[in-house]
């Protein structure tokens, strides 16, 4: 099955039923959903598939764990936290707008990314100076966040989308919150919010396609 499975691309799937594989094949004309007889299932990286219908995730596994599908960026989310996090009224709809399609793009990155938002970037940048990049402060458009996102390391910004160091390793102290499955990324996430003296808010983009949005609150809550 695993040689079968190598062979198929994203529009090149294996036919099969709950016993037997029949073919290499792609979907031709329209499905008509109603019916619920083709349903997929999507080998995201190691150990996490998907399942789905009609083009909707039903299911996602990691490590053997089922759960129900999430959407893998909420915008009304993001901004709850970002308020919440942040103790300041929705910025100005521009700004918002483009501090969203900062992460929204970071979100696409296809290799994972880090987006660390705090109030203290410029300090923060200055303290891990020796363990990333610094640059001349700029605002992240989606070109350069498609960009600085490429490279291992977190990008470090202010809530206002201002980026002023690329490429950092995040530090802080181990936490008891931390997720085995979920690797070093999303850990690393975990112990620099739960040690930030700051309002800090973390945007985790896995290698599977998920998408975290971390902050106290919500690691309080059992969210993140």
């Amino acid at each position: 099955m695993r040689k079968l499975l190598e062979m198929t691309t994203p529009s090149i799937h294996l036919l099969a039923d709950a016993d037997k594989v029949y073919a290499l094949g792609r979907e031709v004309g329209h499905y008509d959903a109603g019916r619920e007889d083709l349903f997929a299932f999507h080998f995201v990286t190691y150990y996490t598939w998907e399942f789905s219908h009609a083009g909707h995730t039903l299911l996602r596994c990691r490590y053997g764990l089922p759960g129900l599908a999430r959407p893998r960026l909420n915008r009304m989310a993001f901004k709850r936290e970002y308020k919440r996090t942040f103790g300041v009224p929705i910025p100005k709809a521009e700004e918002m707008e483009r501090l969203w399609q900062v992460v929204l793009e970071a979100s696409r990155q296809p290799k994972g990314t880090l987006l660390v938002v705090s109030t203290e970037a410029l300090a923060e940048a200055d303290r891990l100076k020796l363990q990333c990049t610094l640059i001349e402060p700029v605002i992240l458009t989606p070109t350069i966040t498609q960009l600085v996102t490429a490279i291992d390391g977190a990008v470090m910004l202010d809530p206002q989308g201002y980026c002023y160091s690329i490429g950092v390793i995040l530090d802080g102290t181990a936490s008891g919150r931390g997720n085995s499955t979920r690797g070093a990324r999303y850990n690393s996430a975990i112990r620099y919010v739960e040690s930030s003296p700051y309002p800090t808010l973390v945007v985790v983009v896995s290698e599977d396609g998920m998408v975290d949005v971390m902050t106290k609150a919500s690691l309080a809550e059992g969210r993140a």
